[in-house]
């Protein structure tokens, strides 16, 4: 008889380093205007964040960050960093669909992350 050891329960305790940002939605923009949103990168690990890299990837070039990102980004545990400031700047009245990819490393060892922040724009005439 197996009794209470048939299905036995193993409780496991795990911190994970996290670093992570809202999407960002951009209002409906007309084009030759623009659209401005901040960014906010957080970091709610118990462990020091350095954002080592942080690339735009938009072939359409519709998206300003200025001033330019400096790094590394250092987040200190369970905060956030600094705005960053995006700006949408539609050139056609269609959908845009760039994004942000980050990679964070943290003190507490080997661990990093990668993180993709989606932009959502909507240029209109």
């Amino acid at each position: 008889d197996w009794g209470i050891y048939k299905n036995p329960i193993t409780n496991l305790k795990a911190k994970v380093a996290s670093v992570w940002a809202d999407d960002i939605n951009f209002e409906t923009t007309k084009v030759g205007s623009f659209d401005l949103k901040f960014l906010k990168i957080n970091n709610t690990s118990n462990y020091v964040a350095t954002i080592d890299e942080f690339n735009i990837v938009d072939s359409d070039n519709v998206i300003l960050i200025e001033p330019a990102v400096e790094l590394p980004i250092t987040i200190s545990p369970n905060s956030s960093s600094q705005d960053i400031i995006i700006t949408f700047y539609p050139k056609s009245a269609k959908t845009f669909s760039p994004y942000i990819k980050i990679k964070a490393s943290y003190s507490g060892g080997d661990n990093y992350t990668d993180e993709t922040i989606f932009l959502n724009c909507k240029g209109i005439y």
